[in-house]
């Protein structure tokens, strides 16, 4: 069998998930990493060396040298520099979630890809679990009804390690703290699964009692979604490691868990029942999706730009709900 065309890629932002990213590009065999790019020297050498890439001098050295497309990991407030840069040179973009700090920012983006005829992909990684693929599949096949309820949490106590040094610490570089950092997951993993055509009310509890960050700690939401459905996230950097998102329906319950599994409970039973699924490395898949929408011009499956930007709407609408 003949192997595929490998897309020689650049890289900016090198912190701990860019080297997790950088090592899932090379296990999809779809890219040769040539170069790389980070604001921190010593860093950005020692990558290159471990990737065997070029260590550039300046980003307009990576946006003009001889690659297909950029990997952005660097941290939210540089997104739009980065987007516009690339864009603007007809380098395909694959962008690390949020898309951006800001819709306002997020739309340049995809004004820019769009202008220029570059593939835009936003990595929301959760929603290439197939944890959540197979919850999807039996919430469409009907077996626990309708929807009428979603419960979803994703915290994790890292909060006392942000400090004034962090670009996690300020409003203004990480909109929303755990808002726009994790909650993000829970909203467009529902967009994914069950769809948010619409939010009819949003309701929010924020409190910041223990952190010195700008943002608050811990965030409590109730919204209406598409008319029919009340769907609850608590995101928080106090609360102890949580993920999961429960699906509560007239027919059954479906408990999906990343940490600890896919469960059932269906109506008139009193306990969980367990169902298989293969687990996957979603970060290799998301990648292959961007080498074959750049190659073959197929369509994403999951998530497109544009969903990608109402995310970072519903968190802003979050922020500044009461």
């Amino acid at each position: 069998m003949k192997s595929k065309h490998k897309l020689k890629c650049g890289v900016i932002g090198l912190g701990w998930w860019g080297e997790q990213m950088c090592i899932s590009i090379l296990k999809s065999k779809l890219y040769e990493i040539t170069t790389v790019f980070d604001s921190n020297l010593k860093r950005k050498n020692e990558f290159a060396k471990k990737f065997h890439a070029r260590s550039s001098s300046s980003l307009d050295e990576l946006f003009e040298s001889d690659i297909d497309c950029i990997f952005i990991l660097s941290p939210n407030q540089f997104h739009v520099e980065h987007a516009l840069g690339a864009a603007s040179l007809k380098k395909h973009v694959f962008l690390e979630k949020p898309i951006a700090n800001t819709s306002k920012e997020a739309n340049l983006i995809l004004k820019a890809c769009k202008r220029n005829n570059v593939v835009l992909a936003v990595g929301h990684n959760v929603r290439y679990y197939n944890i959540f693929k197979e919850a999807k599949k039996i919430i469409q096949s009907g077996e626990i009804g309708d929807i009428v309820f979603i419960d979803g949490n994703r915290s994790r106590p890292i909060g006392e390690s942000i400090t004034k040094k962090s670009w996690r610490f300020y409003t203004e570089t990480c909109n929303g703290g755990p808002l726009i950092q994790m909650a993000l997951h829970l909203v467009d993993t529902v967009r994914y699964v069950v769809g948010i055509e619409n939010v009819n009310s949003i309701k929010r509890t924020s409190i910041k009692k223990y952190l010195k960050t700008e943002n608050q700690e811990s965030y409590s939401v109730s919204m209406s979604i598409n008319n029919k459905q009340i769907f609850n996230l608590f995101t928080s950097y106090l609360a102890q490691e949580s993920f999961y998102l429960n699906f509560f329906g007239t027919r059954g319950t479906l408990f999906v868990d990343p940490f600890n599994g896919l469960q059932i409970q269906k109506k008139g039973e009193f306990t969980k029942s367990s169902i298989r699924y293969k687990k996957n490395n979603p970060e290799v898949d998301e990648i292959t999706e961007f080498y074959n929408k750049i190659v073959k011009s197929e369509m994403f499956d999951n998530p497109t730009p544009e969903e990608a930007v109402k995310n970072v709407e519903l968190i802003e609408k979050i922020i500044k709900a009461q």
